[in-house]
Parts: C-alpha cells; sequence; structure tokens
C-alpha cells in the first residue's frame, strides 16, 4: 500500500508546475487575445497614409520639436507589422504549448510515461511554456506600448499635417 502512494506521488512536483504553468499560459493566452489586430491593422493603414500626404506636402525641413514627434511615430511601424504579422502565429503555438502541457500532466498522472522519458518531456514542455509565457507577454506589452505611442504623436502628425496644408492654401 505504501509503495502504490509513493509510486502515485512521485511526479507530485511535476505535475504541480505543469499544471500552474498551464493556467499562466491560458491567463497570458486571454491577455494576448484583447489585442485588436483589425485597429493595428488601421493605425498602420493610417500611418502609411500619413506618411503619403507628409511626403507628399512637405517642402521644408521639420522643427526640431515636429522631428522628435515624427521620430517617435516612425518607431510604431515595426511593431505594428511584427504584431500584425505574427499574431496568429504567437497565439497558435501559445495554444499548442497549453495543449502539451495538460498532455504531458496527464501522462504523468496516469503514470503513461516511462520513467526514463519523464524528466526529459518534463525539462522541455517547461522550457517551451516559460519561453511561450514570455513572449506572449512582451508581445502584448509590446500592443500595448505600441498603440499607446501610436495614438499620442498621431494627432501631432495630423496637427502638423493640417498646418501644411492651410500654409499651401
Amino acid at each position: 500500500m505504501l509503495c502504490s502512494c509513493k509510486d502515485k506521488d512521485r511526479f507530485a512536483n511535476k505535475i504541480k508546475t505543469l499544471d500552474s504553468l498551464h493556467n499562466v499560459i491560458e491567463k497570458k493566452i486571454t491577455d494576448f487575445t484583447s489585442i485588436d489586430t483589425i485597429k493595428l491593422d488601421s493605425y498602420l493603414n493610417d500611418y502609411y497614409n500619413n506618411l503619403k500626404l507628409l511626403s507628399d506636402s512637405l517642402k521644408d525641413t521639420l522643427s526640431i520639436n515636429y522631428l522628435m514627434v515624427f521620430n517617435q511615430y516612425n518607431s510604431c511601424e515595426a511593431p505594428l507589422k511584427f504584431i500584425i504579422e505574427n499574431y496568429k502565429s504567437i497565439l497558435n503555438e501559445s495554444i499548442l504549448s497549453k495543449q502539451q502541457l495538460k498532455k504531458l500532466s496527464g501522462d504523468l498522472k496516469n503514470g503513461s510515461i516511462e520513467d526514463e522519458l519523464v524528466f526529459e518531456y518534463y525539462s522541455i514542455e517547461k522550457m517551451e511554456a516559460e519561453k511561450m509565457s514570455e513572449a506572449l507577454s512582451s508581445n502584448y506589452n509590446l500592443a500595448k506600448e505600441t498603440s499607446d505611442t501610436f495614438l499620442k504623436y498621431n494627432k501631432k502628425i495630423q496637427l502638423l499635417i493640417h498646418a501644411i496644408e492651410i500654409q499651401k492654401q
């Protein structure tokens, strides 16, 4: 009797860790899926339209203040493109990671993995889940920060475009 309880509990810490990582990934997927990629795509289109308007109508050099605004505005393009282009793959990889954690935890509970392979599978899935957790967090934060930056500087760029158009009349 003592032996069977010991056998049943021998992977309890690993199962607890896998289940905890599963919950962390699930929460971060929820946060990540709150990213509005349609809105980000709209921001990117606005960005390109505003750049075209600026390049078509700006004939003078920019003041230092507008140059700083433009540089901040310009810094939004790469992150917007990255999130839009990689959103689905990041989401799919994170869902797969979550599924793998659940499957491995279940396999450990059922004792359906050979003891020699437990450490290898556990280490791989734990490492991958930790990387995925970080990727979800960093990309969620990137999307949020880039959106905030875009909105802040887009207003200033639109004011500049408006001022240039008034001067042309």
